[in-house]
């Protein structure tokens, strides 16, 4: 859910930050892919109960991973841009507000994808 809650804050506030421009598209992408991605992640998480009951682990596992993959290529890009904005704001302080907004929800989300990748590693 937190990424629901980035993606659609970020573009709330999006247009109300300065950036560079050249950087404002790829902020846009990197919020519709955090929404989308939680919708990919919430199908998936539906499908677990039919899975237990199935008792298939190597399904269940398989499950688990792809929803880490599809979190972490999330989280990487959201990374990716908090990086580019941080140089931008040392090159530029009026971006400056545009690196905390992307700063502070990447945050938000590293947290808990860190420690679903734990959980997913106590599994193994």
């Amino acid at each position: 859910m937190e990424m629901l809650t980035a993606g659609s804050y970020i573009q709330r506030e999006l247009p109300r930050v300065e950036m560079p421009e050249t950087m404002r598209d790829s902020a846009s992408q990197a919020c519709t892919q955090l929404i989308a991605t939680k919708h990919d992640v919430l199908s998936e998480i539906f499908e677990l109960p039919e899975m237990l009951e199935q008792a298939d682990e190597s399904k269940i596992l398989g499950n688990l991973d792809l929803i880490l993959r599809w979190l972490g290529e999330a989280v990487q890009e959201l990374h990716e841009l908090t990086n580019a904005l941080q140089a931008a704001a040392a090159e530029n302080p009026q971006y400056q507000s545009a690196f905390f907004l992307f700063a502070e929800s990447f945050t938000g989300i590293v947290e808990p994808f860190t420690s679903a990748q734990d959980a997913r590693e106590g599994l193994s």
